[in-house]
């Protein structure tokens, strides 16, 4: 059994890292060590300055080898920059680090900007909707309506049966947020 679980879990890294296409693992060599369980951990060592990393992640080997500062995640630590790698190697990596923070910032502003237009959305949809008025009743208010239509919206939006409502861990947590009150 143990040898089953340190085949799957080399499996599934090969399957992880040759899914990551990357010119840069050239300026590598691939290393192992003995880890847990019988299995091996993999790694890569700097063609050019020898660092050695047990990180396959590839934005810490375009950090490695392109040293920019100003494109580093704050997770980067124990990262060193490589001084030994030739200029057109660092231009390249620095490059493809900034196409990704470009590319992570543009998702940041799409993710800002739906949720601003679903607010929105979510207001006018409010004061066009009529509740049926039942007997001894009155009409709910434009912020129950609202309120109403956020918790359905996210019920949708994480795949959340709206029989969850029913759940009593549900009905306690919204009592607390109640209680709680707007701060």
């Amino acid at each position: 059994m143990v040898r089953f679980v340190a085949l799957l879990v080399a499996a599934t890294f090969v399957v992880l890292t040759s899914a990551v296409k990357s010119e840069f693992w050239k300026e590598t060599t691939r290393i192992t060590k003995p880890g847990l369980l019988s299995s091996v951990v993999e790694g890569w060592k700097c063609n050019h300055c020898e660092l050695q990393s047990w990180n396959r992640n590839v934005c810490r080997l375009l950090y490695h080898l392109g040293g920019d500062t100003s494109l580093r995640n704050s997770d980067y630590f124990g990262v060193e920059v490589c001084t030994k790698a030739p200029e057109e190697v660092m231009e390249a990596a620095k490059s493809e680090m900034r196409e990704k923070a470009s590319s992570v910032d543009s998702k940041g502003k799409r993710a800002a900007a739906a949720a601003e237009v679903g607010a929105e959305e979510r207001e006018e949809r409010a004061k066009g909707m009529k509740q049926a008025k039942l007997p001894g009743t009155s009409n709910k208010p434009v912020l129950k309506i609202k309120a109403d239509n956020a918790v359905s919206d996210c019920f949708d939006a994480t795949a959340t049966p709206h029989s969850a409502v029913d759940n009593v861990y549900f009905r306690t947590m919204i009592e607390c947020i109640q209680a709680a009150g707007p701060e």
